[in-house]
């Protein structure tokens, strides 16, 4: 028989249990697609056919991985952009966080994409699995992504671990003495024309 002290104790538990599985990846996944691979666009976004026969362009959620060479660039559109080159160089580390990308993601593998939202670019935002491996982990546990600025963004908890694991062991963009985060590169460079690298 339990005494009330142990009762109150039980159902403290219960609550606060409660109220952490709120907080997990799945509690907030609204859709899953499922389709094989069909390309990588760089660290954080790949190309799939669903199922049912349409094209997604899949945005990594929780992760910013360094920026890829672009012949277009997307700032030259924004009036507070005006020194921004017409090509959109790419920054330290982008073309390797895509080739770590694409090796975990080989063209045609199966995919399963648990997805939050639609960012601004009409892209599906998800955590993306191949043969049960979470991508959007092992790019942040192998130091080929940031996470995200804003912590409405970050939907798996596990994300802050993996991304610390990276930085202490210095791998990927964090073996840099100087590691630079994707959004302040494409401020500087993109926008302000400003695309020397630092010092390191």
């Amino acid at each position: 028989r339990l005494r009330p002290s142990w009762l109150l104790a039980l159902l403290f538990a219960m609550v606060t249990m409660n109220g952490h599985a709120a907080d997990t990846r799945a509690s907030k996944i609204n859709f899953t697609l499922l389709g094989t691979l069909l390309e990588v666009d760089d660290g954080d976004t790949l190309v799939m056919r669903g199922a049912g026969g349409g094209r997604f362009t899949i945005r990594l959620s929780d992760l910013d991985a360094p920026e890829i060479e672009h012949a277009r660039n997307p700032y030259r559109e924004r009036r507070s952009c005006r020194a921004a080159p017409r090509r959109a160089p790419g920054q330290s580390g982008g073309e390797a966080a895509r080739a770590a990308l694409a090796q975990r993601a080989p063209r045609k593998a199966a995919v399963r994409a648990e997805c939050y939202t639609i960012d601004h670019y009409g892209r599906p935002v998800c955590h993306v699995f191949v043969a049960g491996v979470n991508l959007n982990l092992e790019q942040l546990r192998d130091g080929w992504g940031m996470l995200l600025s804003k912590r409405a963004w970050q939907r798996d908890p596990a994300s802050s671990g993996a991304e610390q694991a990276a930085r202490s062991a210095r791998r990927g963009i964090w073996s840099a003495a100087r590691a630079e985060r994707p959004e302040q590169w494409r401020a500087r460079c993109w926008c302000q024309g400003d695309c020397a690298a630092r010092a390191r």
